[in-house]
């Protein structure tokens, strides 16, 4: 049975219990319980609040873990830093206040770049953070996709939700941008929320440097405006990649037919990549260069052919030209007979 609360009629002698710290241990739990948040914020500070209660408190209210001597002590007593004191919840509800009030001088002091590096990396930290209210929880990664380190942002990357990742697409460092480019690149095959990584790449794809979108450029799974972006790009470095590795999911023609419209160098690249789509690549059998034809001809998969008229009427063209015989030599090595 819980012990009873002692009388206490007014709001003033409750503030008074919660903030004197010889309020016997079951009251303060008691008053955590059950009172407002200026009475919580007092038995957050009080030192002779059981800890259950405090990690409880201090993930509602942690400015208030500061002004608690019983950290102090700890770190007298231990000579731990500040923030190995923390249950990792209170230091992820700690950073968020700090951030949200700009408090960045005392951010570092208390929660230094090289702890914040490890946030979120091991099971437990997914647990401390399963203990957040997500609206909490949301604000704190939005925090540390921003974070002022470029070190602690770039651990980020691999740890964040992938929702979040667009939040690093305008990162200011270079390398952060790159290291964002290359996950959405490669986490394509293997992501069930291919989706997730829309935004990011349709910012991506209009980056100021050529090297973040020469990496976008390389993706095989990109949106129709992204790779309309991409194929519309001032570098032609950036095309060529687009043309020989890029690839657009829902197969629309547009970023393909601009990128062919780009001079035989690209249409060749294009003729390659496995992602043409099929009435793109039947049109490039009848290009005029013969290495363009032969490409097409040797890159064309007859087994999941839907365009059977064009194709019927490119075959027909090619076998009855005299002048073809290299390209039917092709034809020969790749047909289905």
């Amino acid at each position: 049975m819980k012990p009873k609360m002692p009388p206490a009629h007014t709001k003033q002698e409750i503030l008074r219990l919660a903030s004197d710290p010889t309020t016997p241990a079951e009251t303060l739990t008691q008053l955590a319980e059950s009172s407002g948040a200026a009475v919580c914020y007092q038995l957050a500070i009080n030192p002779n609040t059981p800890e259950p209660s405090l990690r409880q408190l201090w993930v509602s209210h942690p400015l208030a873990a500061l002004e608690n001597p019983i950290l102090a002590y700890r770190a007298l007593t231990t000579s731990d830093r500040f923030h190995k004191l923390l249950p990792g919840e209170v230091k992820l509800a700690l950073y968020d206040a700090l951030r949200r009030e700009n408090r960045h001088q005392e951010l570092e002091a208390y929660l230094p770049e090289d702890d914040r590096c490890k946030w979120l990396i091991y099971h437990q930290d997914t647990k401390d953070a399963a203990k957040l209210p997500s609206d909490l929880l949301d604000s704190i990664h939005r925090h540390l996709a921003t974070d002022s380190s470029v070190e602690v942002r770039m651990a980020m990357l691999d740890r964040l939700p992938t929702k979040k990742l667009h939040l690093f697409a305008t990162d200011p460092d270079i390398d952060v941008r790159k290291r964002l480019a290359s996950k959405t690149q490669y986490r394509y095959y293997y992501d069930d929320s291919i989706g997730m990584y829309d935004t990011s790449i349709d910012i991506l794809c209009r980056d100021p440097d050529e090297s973040v979108r020469a990496i976008v450029a390389a993706t095989t799974s990109l949106t129709a405006s992204a790779h309309e972006t991409l194929a519309g790009d001032s570098s032609f470095a950036v095309k060529e990649i687009l043309a020989s590795e890029g690839g657009c999911r829902n197969l629309s023609e547009v970023g393909w037919r601009m990128l062919v419209s780009n001079g035989d160098s690209l249409c060749l690249s294009v003729a390659s990549n496995r992602a043409c789509p099929e009435s793109v690549r039947l049109d490039l059998t009848g290009h005029p260069e013969a290495e363009v034809r032969a490409e097409a001809w040797a890159m064309f998969d007859f087994k999941t052919s839907i365009l059977a008229d064009k194709l019927a009427e490119k075959l027909e063209t090619l076998l009855c030209d005299p002048f073809l015989e290299a390209d039917r030599s092709v034809l020969a090595g790749n047909g289905p007979w």
